[in-house]
């Protein structure tokens, strides 16, 4: 069995990642989409093709506030098409679970208002955006040297995943910073201090691994607190940011790689997370 190492030279600091967990399985149940008792709902994990059955039964059905329940293991790509339609649509919105991801990039703020459930847990990072960060950086050859051996090498780690995670996974991240309304400094903020970088990508006929590196600010996610969302521009009276307990229950990593306060310009003296160099993260769906 032949196996391949694409790697920087770089000391190997980061979080081990195996396995491949972005496909649909067949106990994924499609979310709730229509309304109940005249309230239109989306509710459960988002599946790929759920933005026509979305425009099908809540099309002119927006009188009543649209109360919204993403499973955070919904498919990114997925909730950014329903997003950018809702805000074409412009219900009041209540959010009534969790807003993590790409939900939080286009969901939070299309409509006219929002009404935030407490202890839901809002959360920005780029962890939806893994691989189409993979793929930046091999096809930038960061993981590789310039020659023919590595190249091929690169080639066949890529091919080991379904075609349409690169592209399904780039489409969302040209999305989040073309369509977002999220201000530009807030994005930079959220790309700087949760981006995570491959040091080291191993394959063989059968599996592969990835390890990974964090940001100097060591954080995964980024949840904001009240200060936060003003900074959005979202108006969401009494909100209170869920304990750090309670993000690390819903977005399933310690609460050491959790940022909980508002976005920064400038960088501080000492990270923002503390960090975790052995948590494993459970690969985005796309």
């Amino acid at each position: 069995m032949n196996k391949h190492h694409i790697a920087r030279t770089a000391a190997m600091l980061g979080i081990a990642l195996a396995g491949w967990s972005g496909q649909i399985g067949p106990g994924a149940q499609a979310a709730s989409i229509g309304t109940l008792l005249g309230d239109p709902r989306i509710s459960g994990l988002i599946k790929p093709g759920e933005l026509e059955e979305a425009k099908r039964d809540l099309t002119g059905k927006f009188a009543n506030p649209l109360i919204l329940r993403v499973d955070p293991d919904s498919y990114g790509r997925e909730v950014m098409r329903i997003g950018l339609w809702l805000r074409e649509q412009q219900p009041a919105i209540k959010l009534r679970g969790h807003c993590v991801g790409a939900c939080a990039w286009f969901m939070l703020d299309s409509g006219r208002s929002l009404e935030v459930d407490k202890d839901s847990v809002i959360a920005f990072g780029m962890l939806p955006e893994l691989w189409a960060s993979v793929s930046e950086q091999l096809d930038a050859g960061a993981l590789s040297i310039d020659d023919d051996r590595s190249s091929a090498s690169v080639a066949s780690f890529k091919a080991k995943f379904p075609p349409a995670i690169w592209t399904a996974s780039a489409e969302l991240r040209e999305g989040r910073r073309t369509q977002s309304r999220v201000p530009e400094y807030i994005q930079q903020f959220v790309e700087g201090s949760t981006s995570l970088g491959v040091n080291q990508a191993v394959h063989d006929d059968d599996s592969f691994r990835m390890q990974f590196t964090l940001s100097r600010e060591r954080c995964v996610w980024w949840v904001p607190d009240a200060e936060g969302l003003r900074q959005l521009g979202l108006n969401v009276p009494g909100y209170t940011p869920p304990s750090p307990a309670r993000a690390a229950k819903v977005l399933g990593i310690s609460e050491k790689g959790i940022y909980i306060g508002p976005a920064l310009q400038k960088p501080l003296a000492e990270p923002l997370c503390e960090g975790d160099p052995n948590f494993k993260l459970k690969l985005p769906r796309i």
